[in-house]
């Protein structure tokens, strides 16, 4: 009871441990769902996507600027 009170921890959660764990070990301690939403989960995939595609398109431009440093002497498609 005292160790409940020290971490803040019902006595009927610290016997739900226990009695996982008497079950399954530490496998039954580990927390099984997932808390973020179905939407959150698709918009950091989405977001994941477009920073990759962000990326490449960074290197793309990089690559071109190059080329037309090496074909005419400057990166600034304006000066050309």
């Amino acid at each position: 009871v005292e160790t409940c009170r020290k971490y803040s921890v019902s006595t009927g959660s610290l016997y739900s441990w226990k009695k996982k764990h008497e079950k399954q070990g530490e496998a039954g301690l580990k927390v099984t769902h997932d808390d973020r939403s179905k939407e959150l989960k698709q918009a950091e995939e989405e977001n994941r996507i477009l920073r990759k595609l962000l990326a490449n398109k960074e290197i793309e431009l990089e690559i071109g600027r190059e080329l037309l440093k090496k074909k005419f002497g400057t990166s600034d498609p304006r000066k050309i």
